[in-house]
């Protein structure tokens, strides 16, 4: 968003941040990955009363995350060539 000129956007909305991504490049997710990720991003920032995440959850939620955050080194690698 920064490289794009764009106002960065205060939040934990990782499906939200997508969306906006998606107005300039592919995505790297689709907005229900980010809304699965993101759900762990606000429920568990601190500590409180929230679900037991069973482990096809978190497999499936590390999986999300780790796509992710290759794609955005990949970003940042290809527009820092440029």
């Amino acid at each position: 968003m920064i490289y794009n000129r764009i106002e960065l956007v205060k939040t934990h909305d990782i499906k939200r941040l997508i969306e906006l991504i998606t107005l300039f490049v592919p995505a790297p997710i689709n907005p229900h990955d980010a809304g699965v990720i993101t759900q762990y991003a606000i429920s568990t920032r601190y500590p409180g009363d929230y679900d037991t995440v069973t482990e096809d959850e978190w497999k499936q939620a590390l999986k999300i995350a780790e796509k992710t955050l290759n794609w955005a080194k990949v970003q940042i690698i290809s527009n820092n060539k440029a």
